[in-house]
């Protein structure tokens, strides 16, 4: 069977799609893969049980991790430079971030799908003060219940485990302070 150009780009797209569905596909530039990485990756969270474990580097390449911030209420957000609704959420989480950062309460930001120089400058264009942690390929929000839509914010409890999931900005300070007084 021969095909036409239109037919081929069809197929390359389809396939495309289907790898998508699978798995995690990026398209690296910085990383020393050389071209596309597949990661296959399922959501291991659900409410109430231990939050996944994940090992990733902020911008100066330190390790984080979510065992760090064990005994502390801990809100993450999967957020992307590249994404509109994201950037708009700015300005409300560094209100939420000064009102409980001297409380046993941690933010955490981390990539999704991101450029590590456009991550690191929308960090500090931003000026966001809280951890961030860098995911290129994304595999960290699916693995905590996203299905590839950011921004997407999870909660996990003093004890590790997923308190909360699709966690909405409206209303986030309250929340955050039901739960600091419980």
């Amino acid at each position: 069977m021969i095909f036409n150009r239109t037919q081929v780009r069809l197929l390359v797209g389809a396939l495309a799609l289907t790898l998508m569905g699978i798995g995690i596909v990026s398209c690296g530039d910085d990383d020393s893969t050389g071209g596309f990485q597949v990661t296959p990756v399922e959501n291991e969270s659900a409410i109430g049980s231990p939050a996944p474990a994940f090992n990733l580097k902020d911008v100066d390449g330190n390790d984080i991790s979510i065992e760090q911030f064990r005994g502390k209420l801990v809100l993450i957000d999967f957020w992307g430079s590249w994404c509109p609704p994201c950037r708009r959420e700015m300005a409300d989480l560094r209100e939420t971030y000064a009102r409980f950062k001297d409380r046993d309460f941690v933010m955490l930001g981390i990539s999704y799908q991101d450029r590590f120089d456009e991550w690191k400058q929308m960090i500090a264009d931003s000026s966001l003060a809280w951890f961030q942690a860098y995911d290129p390929t994304g595999a960290t929000a699916i693995r905590y219940g996203s299905e590839g839509a950011v921004p997407y914010k999870v909660f996990v409890d003093e004890e590790g485990n997923v308190l909360d999931m699709r966690v909405s900005r409206h209303g986030l300070s309250e929340r955050i302070e039901t739960e600091l007084n419980k």
